[in-house]
């Protein structure tokens, strides 16, 4: 095989796997586990992380965004953020 016939292969073997990606969609579906008024209001979460690191949550009308700073060094880093 030549070499431009190998590499018309590996780019319609890739063509196809693209085209046929399944379908998704990101988000839940049904009834609300945790009211939005709650999962959305602040106050109810508790923040915590790792000494020295920073750690903050915001709100939107859909989903809460945590933001974090890990400090430098060799040494364990984590946060958590439960209601």
């Amino acid at each position: 095989m030549t070499f431009n016939k190998i590499i018309l292969l590996v780019i319609s073997l890739c063509y196809s796997f693209v085209t046929n990606a399944q379908s998704f969609t990101l988000g839940w579906h049904g009834s609300e586990i945790i009211s939005k008024s709650i999962f959305l209001n602040k106050s109810y979460w508790n923040l915590g992380n790792s000494s020295g690191d920073f750690i903050y949550a915001a709100t939107d009308s859909e989903a809460i965004n945590i933001h974090w700073k890990f400090s430098s060094g060799n040494r364990n880093k984590w946060i958590v953020y439960y209601c």
